[in-house]
């Protein structure tokens, strides 16, 4: 689950994943924590950025949630936690202990799954028969007002499902660089180890949570969030 491959050179279009469904997520349950850095680009400067993600996919509830600890070197360390909850329709976002609450429309998370149609090449990692197959992927879709495009190397675990190892991305907003951001995911299992995570945060349940505006926003883990 730790396989990271930095070599493109190596990357022979071969049948495998991109042969198999026309779209291939995570399982339908997936606990996954991300090692990530990032560089925030704005008219005031470069903002860099590292830390770690953990993420919750349950698509059985319909309950997606990201736990981030980060800091920016420019700025300082920032704590955010994101819960979307699909079957609800509300999407509670708790930045540094500060609570806002949006309806939640659409299909569930789609954002770590990868398309046939993106598939780019694959490598045969070890030897027969304990080896398995990388496939590199474009990731290019929209949402909101950002447009995110990259590319995604995924390990295929069944016919329809595939676990992300390594991300990079790049995010435009009305077609001008934003932030970029790369990361490995690691430590990831097939059920949710605390389901609790998936309860409404507290910061929301205060009917007196302090709600703050920011001087710049980010987007940042496919999340619109100010700082």
């Amino acid at each position: 689950m730790k396989a990271l491959i930095s070599l493109p050179i190596l990357l022979s279009v071969t049948p495998g994943l991109g042969e198999a469904a026309e779209e291939c997520c995570p399982p339908s349950q997936l606990q996954i924590t991300n090692a990530f850095r990032g560089l925030m680009i704005l008219e005031k400067g470069a903002y860099p950025y590292s830390g770690y993600s953990k993420m919750y996919h349950d698509e059985k509830k319909g309950k997606f949630a990201q736990d981030v600890k980060m800091e920016f070197e420019n700025v300082g360390p920032m704590t955010l936690f994101v819960l979307e909850d699909y079957a609800g329709g509300q999407r509670y976002t708790v930045v540094n202990g500060n609570c806002s609450v949006e309806s939640l429309k659409g299909d569930f998370n789609r954002e770590y799954c990868v398309s046939q149609s993106n598939f780019k090449g694959s490598i045969n990692m070890g030897l027969a028969p304990a080896g398995f197959t990388m496939s590199l992927f474009g990731v290019n879709y929209t949402k909101a007002k950002y447009e995110i495009y990259g590319e995604a190397m995924v390990q295929q675990i069944s016919d329809k499902r595939c676990l992300m190892q390594t991300d990079m991305h790049i995010i435009r907003e009305n077609s001008e660089l934003f932030p970029m951001e790369s990361g490995i995911l690691f430590n990831a299992t097939t059920s949710i180890c605390n389901p609790t995570i998936f309860d409404i945060p507290k910061a929301c349940k205060m009917t007196s949570a302090p709600r703050t505006t920011s001087s710049f926003g980010t987007y940042l883990h496919s999340l619109n969030i100010k700082l």
